[in-house]
């Protein structure tokens, strides 16, 4: 979660490990506390510099989308280099890759395709460009931990793929019998670990002695609100044409059950925030999560760290050609602790999830992964 921006699906364990995050997260303070109380895995285990050689694959990835988010990236860790340094800097990783080593990654690729925007040639797409200027780092996944949590992978390379989006829901201002079920806001942590999820649904915090410490800031459709939860941010239209961007803020502190099949039987809650209401701002933030589609995943940054140039291989399930298919790790959620079997692209705004189950199709489920670095 999200993530799942996302951002954003990707939403499990206990909220004393880690919650949602992603490259907009304002308050990120709570989570820095939490990585620093991480015990990291032996990365050696997992990832090994390798030389990498492009052949017959199409390099796949929207340039100028993934230049905003190298500068997205960049800019978030050289502010925060300092204070959140097991958010961009995991101890484990930086053995492998410096953080130096990103950081001119990063500026690599958002100065190279400043460059080539004149001629709307980018050589990012150029196998040989990537070739020449690039090494990288193998990723083997973790199959012990994707066994623990039912997950079986094709082989020792691929890792598992999955797909998260922000979705654009209606939604109403006031409770109605269409729209029964609250997005809340909580301001008393307490108040947030006293109820399940089954709870809130049925109306426990409609009470008014509640009403200092919570506020809905949008009712939806019981769909709406679970797939809220699970992509991490929500676009909810009210009639009045008025809008509500909504980002997880703090959970109920119930972990997430993966034995559970069915959504709705989880008992946790997500409570969120408003990033996005005034309308200047909620079209800039819209437009922000549409400029990400394809270039950012969430995965284990607390391991891996953010930043990261993600490189994916594998054949496109529908054309069934070779493609290399780039991006930057910028999210996480708490499916993702000491999680090196999984990635999840982001899939930008989606209209609900049959739209979301279209997306899906032209992408694997599994891919070899590497994180590629500037050479030199």
């Amino acid at each position: 979660m999200y993530r799942k921006i996302l951002l954003l699906a990707i939403i499990s364990c206990s909220c004393l490990l880690l919650e949602a995050f992603h490259l907009d997260s304002r308050g990120t303070r709570f989570i820095a506390k939490r990585f620093a109380q991480h015990i990291p895995l032996e990365m050696s285990s997992y990832f090994a510099k390798k030389k990498f050689m492009l052949r017959e694959e199409q390099v796949v990835t929207h340039p100028l989308a993934l230049q905003q988010a190298a500068k997205d990236a960049l800019r978030y860790i050289k502010c925060h280099e300092a204070t959140h340094i097991h958010t961009v800097d995991p101890i484990g990783f930086s053995s492998i890759l410096s953080l130096n080593q990103v950081k001119n990654t990063l500026q690599f690729i958002a100065d190279t395709i400043e460059a080539d925007k004149k001629s709307g040639v980018f050589r990012i797409l150029n196998q040989r460009f990537i070739n020449k200027h690039f090494s990288s780092v193998a990723w083997r996944p973790d199959n012990k931990a994707a066994a623990k949590h039912h997950i079986t992978l094709p082989d020792a390379h691929q890792i598992r793929l999955t797909t998260y989006a922000v979705f654009s829901v209606q939604g109403s201002r006031t409770k109605s019998t269409d729209y029964p079920c609250a997005l809340y806001a909580v301001a008393d942590p307490k108040l947030a670990k006293r109820f399940t999820k089954q709870q809130i649904i049925d109306g426990a915090l409609d009470d008014t002695r509640y009403a200092k410490k919570c506020m809905p800031l949008a009712w939806v459709t019981e769909q709406a609100l679970e797939d809220a939860m699970m992509n991490g941010t929500v676009l909810v239209t009210f009639p009045d044409d008025g809008s509500r961007l909504l980002n997880v803020h703090r959970n109920n502190c119930i972990p997430y059950d993966r034995k559970l099949k069915n959504r709705s039987e989880q008992q946790r809650y997500w409570f969120f925030k408003d990033i996005g209401s005034k309308e200047h701002e909620a079209a800039r933030r819209i437009e922000r999560i549409k400029n990400r589609k394809d270039v950012i995943f969430a995965g284990d940054l607390h391991n891996i760290g953010l930043g990261k140039l993600i490189a994916l291989r594998h054949k496109n399930p529908l054309t069934k050609q070779p493609e290399l298919r780039l991006g930057i790790l910028a999210d996480t959620g708490s499916a993702f602790y000491n999680n090196l079997y999984q990635l999840d692209y982001f899939a930008g705004l989606a209209q609900g999830g049959e739209e979301l189950k279209q997306i899906i199709r032209g992408r694997p489920s599994f891919s070899q992964a590497c994180i590629l670095y500037k050479r030199g």
